[in-house]
């Protein structure tokens, strides 16, 4: 499988966030733009997401957060076929946290993700629109 064939583009940046109100008020102020006000039903956190031209942030509130530079949680990467991918990360051996495919009720029919780990411990996610 060519990954680059199944990889459509960065889906978004994951942010925890202590104070989501203040977060979204200085993006916004930075020039970004709500498209989706949620809560996750897993966690009850309160998840926002935020557009500026092709860049998605996920802000979602939680308690404890690092608040230094690199505290970002994940990056997601949208892809065509995420059984595909989820297939050809665990025959390669790269599924280092064991995850499964999870979904959520977010967007108009929903997303699919699972997530894995990078060399220097930073998190993947590989996620599908329905």
């Amino acid at each position: 499988m060519d990954m680059r064939e199944q990889i459509t583009g960065l889906g978004h940046i994951g942010i925890p966030v202590r104070d989501i109100d203040d977060t979204v008020a200085f993006y916004q102020m930075i020039g970004f733009r709500v498209v989706l006000d949620t809560v996750n039903p897993q966690n009850s956190q309160k998840v926002i997401f935020l557009k500026q031209k092709d860049v998605m942030l996920e802000l979602y509130q939680q308690e404890e957060t690092a608040l230094v530079a690199g505290a970002i949680n994940h990056i997601a990467l949208d892809v065509n076929d995420l059984d595909a991918i989820y297939r050809y990360v665990c025959e390669k051996g790269l599924n280092n946290t064991k995850d499964t495919i999870h979904q959520l009720p977010f967007w108009k029919s929903g997303v699919r993700y699972f997530t894995i780990e990078g060399p220097n411990g930073e998190r993947i996610e590989f996620s599908q629109y329905l």
